[in-house]
């Protein structure tokens, strides 16, 4: 797993056969809805 931060990051990822993503939460505040 990396993380990717810059668009050519992400096309390097993507180039891959089996690609994989997640998206993390953390409650540093109040809970809103902002996604």
């Amino acid at each position: 797993m990396e993380e990717v931060v810059t668009e050519e990051e992400l096309r390097e990822v993507l180039k891959k056969k089996h690609p994989t993503a997640y998206i993390g939460y953390a409650p540093t505040g109040t809970l809103h809805i902002g996604h």
